[in-house]
């Protein structure tokens, strides 16, 4: 099962420290030779090989050539080596494999079906290929070499002043920096449309015009198809993904703000009602977390904030409120991030944090500038705080990038110009 191994390692032991992650720019590769029983990869000591598999700059074509390799160094010794083996495996990106190799090849393997050890492992990746970038981990995120790579997507917007309507699609990929446009959205002229990610494609709903219509952006065609509609037209709504399925949230019907949610179910490609809010708002943030869903704020009736947080139990399809977000602003957004909520905007350069876990909501940051109607989405581990308008009115181009674990927020980069919208954050969201 094991017929092309290989490793630059090999040849190279004199060069590293042992326990030490192996120096960027080194050939890191496992494809280059054909040692497939190659003395020195199969000698090596448990923390040199680790060193190798934690390094994102590790050169392969595909990761079933690390699963392949971690298997073959431990049935060299499989007497000795077998608790190393979670150990191992915890540096292979296995919700990366292709489903049917992981069905057939992973959890075919006796030695992982008789490691109890090694199933969450296996749980993790078959969430996310169940849920997709809704499940994250670092053993989702692609290594550079394999030329995949989380990316943020753009979709539409308004210009400087909000006098009309972007129609641009593009990616961002904060490693490299660089921009690149895709198709763009067929509808681009309608505004105040929700925008969220569904596994690696974007969904958009709603919108001024065509209020009930529904696209989907397939990210491997470049293209985007018509999906079934909702069953009640809006705007001003936010949308998020919850355990595989998207939901459409409040929003703006033309007469009032709405108390309606609706699901969207891919696979059946149908919305269906489940219960109301509590209070109906439009413009609010929404996001889900620890597998719940969170309202935030919003517009009870034009030109009004609430500070209210509307929580939803899929299981028991109810709604509880919960601890206020401490500030009453208008377009707000939010992002979750390793079961945290994250908040800014609102003409504030605060950042505020809520942990559901404890109903508690903390100040964790502040931003360059005030800004408002900005758009939050997570890649590689980070926070981006995109765009937005700012205490003149006019929209911003600023990147800002917020590391929670070390507390550091920094601006990036530019947009390739300046994108907000009048009531709704930047429709943003990242995918590989």
């Amino acid at each position: 099962r094991f017929t092309r191994l290989s490793s630059t390692c090999c040849g190279r032991r004199d060069t590293k420290v042992r326990g030490v992650q192996p120096r960027t720019g080194l050939a890191l590769s496992l494809e280059d030779l054909f040692v497939a029983q190659h003395e020195e990869f199969l000698d090596l000591h448990k923390d040199e090989l680790e060193a190798y598999l934690a390094s994102d700059e590790l050169c392969i074509g595909r990761e079933e050539v690390v699963f392949e390799a971690v298997m073959l160094w431990v049935y060299h010794g499989v007497e000795y080596r077998r608790p190393m083996l979670k150990d191992l495996l915890q540096h292979v990106r296995l919700a990366l494999l292709h489903p049917n190799y992981f069905v057939q090849t992973v959890e075919g393997d006796k030695l992982i079906q008789n490691a109890p050890e090694c199933y969450q492992l296996l749980h993790e990746a078959r969430r996310y290929h169940i849920l997709g970038n809704e499940m994250m981990s670092p053993r989702a995120r692609p290594r550079r070499s394999t030329g995949f790579s989380e990316v943020i997507v753009v979709v539409g917007g308004c210009e400087r002043m909000g006098s009309f309507n972007l129609p641009y699609t593009e990616c961002y990929d904060p490693v490299t920096g660089e921009w690149t446009s895709l198709a763009k959205h067929p509808e681009y002229t309608k505004s105040e449309y929700a925008v969220c990610a569904l596994r690696n494609d974007i969904i958009v709903s709603g919108g001024r015009i065509n209020s009930s219509y529904v696209w989907m952006y397939n990210s491997q065609l470049n293209i985007w198809i018509r999906v079934a509609s909702l069953n009640k037209g809006r705007w001003r709504h936010k949308m998020t993904v919850l355990l595989g399925k998207v939901y459409a949230v409040g929003g703006y019907d033309g007469q009032t703000c709405l108390s309606n949610v609706e699901v969207y179910d891919s696979f059946s490609n149908r919305w269906t009602k489940v219960a109301p809010m509590k209070e109906a708002v439009s413009c609010p943030a929404v996001t889900s977390c620890a597998g719940k869903l969170f309202v935030i704020g919003g517009e009870p009736y034009e030109n009004s904030c609430s500070s209210k947080v509307q929580c939803y139990d899929p299981e028991s399809d109810s709604w509880q409120l919960k601890a206020c977000i401490p500030i009453t602003k208008p377009n707000i957004s939010a992002i979750s991030l390793n079961h945290l909520i994250y908040v800014c905007g609102g003409l504030t350069k605060s950042i505020y944090c809520y942990d559901p876990s404890q109903d508690h909501w903390i100040h964790v940051g502040h931003t360059f500038s005030r800004q408002e109607s900005c758009g939050m989405s997570v890649c590689n581990g980070k926070i981006y705080i995109l765009g937005g308008r700012g205490e003149n009115g006019e929209a911003s181009d600023n990147i800002v990038c917020y590391d929670p674990a070390s507390g550091i927020i920094t601006c990036t980069a530019a947009m390739p110009r300046p994108i907000s919208y009048k009531k709704k954050k930047i429709g943003c969201v990242t995918v590989v």
